[in-house]
């Protein structure tokens, strides 16, 4: 894994673990992904993909298998992260996306992605909110969607 720029030297180490494990899991196709990934949220959590928004761990859980409609594999590697908050509660991640497509076509994109958090992020930080942007031309040629 490429090194992660990360704000500062006391930027809480359970924010970094976080993130590292969302993006591990949001790569995984693992059977038990869809719910270890939904945990890194709050009960009321929120994440905003492509597909709209899925609101609360079980819909999140639940939208996973969609996640991967004409994907072989993906990798996130994010690079640089920014906070907005002293509490770093509110965490800015510039990173790259790679992905092979079912038909064989790969597309790899730069994305933006915001994570607001809850709890004390230096014991216990989840995701309230989780937010990405990203090119969508690339994909929709890669898919051949004119």
């Amino acid at each position: 894994m490429v090194s992660i720029s990360w704000p500062t030297p006391d930027f809480p180490k359970k924010v970094e673990e976080l993130i590292i494990e969302f993006y591990s899991l949001a790569d995984s196709k693992e059977e038990t992904t869809p719910e270890r990934f939904a945990a890194l949220f709050a009960e009321d959590g929120i994440m905003y993909g492509l597909a709209g928004a899925s609101t609360g761990r079980a819909d999140i859980a639940a939208a996973r298998p969609k996640s991967w409609n004409m994907i072989a594999t993906r990798k996130h590697q994010p690079v640089k992260v920014y906070s907005f908050r002293p509490d770093y509660s509110d965490v800015l991640v510039m990173g790259q996306i790679s992905a092979t497509l079912t038909n064989g076509n790969s597309v790899s994109v730069e994305y933006i992605a915001q994570f607001v958090l809850k709890g004390d992020t230096s014991t216990s930080p989840v995701i309230a909110s989780y937010k990405s942007w990203a090119d969508s031309a690339p994909w929709f040629k890669a898919m051949g969607v004119r």
